[in-house]
């Protein structure tokens, strides 16, 4: 592509182009052509003091995301999902009505932009008593995959254990308050990555409690890939368990939908509480989590569920 330019020895080339972008005369797209000791720098208007030169510039590849390689109506790229989980090899995408016919051509759009990725699943709600996603497979093949996310691997059957990536930082958070020689319960712990992390950079005794048996043996699996053996995996339901697990000075209630309910099965087995909740009004849950006889020392959002609602974490303690 023919542009106007402007050339520069090396050493000014950095310099230069913050002068350009800050004066709005850089020409974008348009890759720089470097010469032995000079470039040659597109530009939309030559700045004073340069000659003025015309070069042809090769063009950079403009595709920023899976979008820019979908064979789709342009009428309908509006509806092209903007978000996704991404699980170990496995993209999780929501798909409008509108473009559910493009589900294929979506899925190989993902999948021919980011190499790593060789599994697209089209997110179809939850289902079941264990609430996992309702998954179908629009590109690529299983959905069984090992998740990678602080330095530790956990093994995530999405089929039929829910997991999900967007509480990395919540469960890093969590890590950095646990201590050496600490008993903790992770309740209901679903492919048991807090309990992988604690467990691997801590020397503490987890035992992590969950009635679907897919889950546990997931949990196990990860046990193996870590090479963790202070994780004590325990097949049932929370309240048939809590009266055999020894004390703990920590429990871990990652159940948002339903974990305030449980707190009166579990309040007098721990000395703190992380609690995750669904909610509108985290001031509420608060509230209601106090009514228990626990007191909130902080509380936060891990992400959004909607304009109204979202997950919130509550860090509590036993009340004097």
């Amino acid at each position: 592509m023919i542009s106007k330019a402007i050339r520069v020895r090396k050493d000014q080339i950095s310099q230069m182009l913050d002068f350009l972008k800050s004066r709005g005369l850089l020409a974008s797209g348009l890759r720089i052509k470097k010469e032995d000791d000079h470039a040659v720098i597109p530009v939309k208007e030559v700045p004073e003091g340069y000659e003025p030169l015309e070069e042809d510039f090769e063009q950079l590849s403009r595709r920023k995301s899976y979008m820019d390689l979908v064979n789709i109506p342009d009428e309908l790229r509006v509806y092209l999902p903007k978000s996704m989980d991404i699980v170990g090899h496995v993209a999780i995408i929501k798909i409008d009505e509108k473009i559910l016919p493009y589900s294929s051509e979506i899925a190989r759009a993902i999948m021919a932009f980011n190499k790593s990725i060789r599994t697209v699943a089209l997110d179809r709600g939850v289902r079941g008593e264990f609430r996992v996603r309702d998954l179908e497979v629009i590109g690529g093949d299983g959905l069984e995959t090992v998740h990678r996310e602080n330095g530790v691997r956990i093994y995530v059957d999405l089929k039929n254990v829910y997991f999900s990536p967007r509480l990395a930082k919540e469960r890093a958070r969590v890590l950095s308050l646990v201590r050496d020689n600490e008993i903790i319960h992770d309740l209901f712990c679903g492919s048991g990555a807090f309990s992988i992390l604690i467990g691997k950079k801590r020397n503490v005794k987890i035992y992590s409690v969950d009635k679907n048996p897919y889950a546990i043996e997931g949990l196990k699996r990860s046990m193996e890939l870590n090479r963790i053996t202070n994780i004590f995996p325990v097949l049932g339901d929370v309240r048939d368990v809590m009266g055999v697990l020894p004390h703990a000075d920590r429990a871990i209630l990652d159940l948002p939908m339903e974990s305030v309910r449980f707190l009166g099965d579990v309040i007098h087995r721990a000395n703190y509480f992380h609690i995750y909740y669904k909610c509108d009004s985290p001031e509420d849950a608060v509230r209601e989590i106090e009514s228990k006889g626990l007191i909130v020392d902080r509380y936060g959002l891990v992400h959004g569920y909607s304009p109204r609602e979202g997950m919130y974490y509550f860090d509590a303690r036993k009340g004097d």
